[in-house]
């Protein structure tokens, strides 16, 4: 089994493992899509069970700031849960899939070409950092040869300081909003914080808000957070001064 080439290991494994399909699963009060996904996945069938199930601040923000004209990069994409929320916003809204993990990006393609969305929804089957090296690519250096983002959404458990290292021409440039699920017990584990986090985007350039609480029905934005809220999971709203959207 260890001499079969890896692609044809993974095509067996999915062929295996198989999948399942939520039909008209309520993304929103206004929205029902079909989404593709393993067989078995509690966690996923209770955010897909109802409206705003999953991560309901940052749904509304899209509901609430997403234009036709966008590029969404989402690095950490899984199975393309905002690729199908922003394409039923704004179908063909151009979205960049960054996902290092083979095993789910079987149903983000699933549910990508289910929309019939390949030309618009590249996957990146890369690890995102701060290095250009084997399987690893720098945001500035992808977008040299693509559009660069407008919207960048990330969860990357932990990695975000990594991550951001290598996107500082985007920063510098004002161009993209920023969503950023902050992981402050992963970044400790790394031996980063929160405050180098923030760091990256100076108030001269961003104004910052924050997401505490980000998977509860109630949870809204603010422009403070607490150091208790800092200690658990939180998203991280980055809007350039130059460009708002409100």
């Amino acid at each position: 089994f260890s001499l079969i080439p890896e692609t044809i290991q993974h095509r067996n494994i999915h062929r295996k493992t198989g999948f399942r399909k939520i039909e008209s699963a309520p993304l929103t009060d206004h929205i029902r899509a079909d989404f593709f996904l393993p067989p078995k996945s509690k966690t996923w069938d209770a955010r897909l069970d109802k409206a705003y199930g999953h991560e309901p601040g940052v749904v509304r923000w899209f509901e609430k700031n997403l234009r036709a004209e966008d590029v969404v990069y989402d690095i950490g994409a899984n199975m393309g849960y905002y690729g199908v929320l922003v394409n039923h916003l704004h179908h063909g809204v151009e979205f960049h899939g960054f996902e290092a993990n083979w095993f789910v990006n079987y149903y983000q393609r699933l549910n990508r070409d289910h929309m019939g969305l390949k030309k618009s929804w590249p996957i990146i089957e890369k690890l995102v950092g701060d290095k250009d090296q084997g399987e690893f690519i720098r945001v500035d250096t992808y977008i040299r040869s693509h559009n660069g983002p407008t919207i960048f959404l990330m969860d990357v458990d932990g990695e975000e300081v990594t991550v951001l290292r290598g996107a500082p021409e985007l920063i510098r440039s004002g161009k993209a909003t920023f969503l950023i699920e902050v992981h402050p017990k992963d970044l400790a584990d790394r031996g980063k914080t929160v405050d180098e986090v923030m760091a990256f985007f100076p108030k001269e350039q961003y104004a910052l808000s924050y997401l505490p609480a980000l998977r509860e029905a109630g949870s809204v934005w603010s422009e403070t957070i607490s150091a208790a809220d800092c200690t658990e999971e939180f998203f991280l709203l980055a809007a350039p001064l130059s460009k708002p959207r409100y």
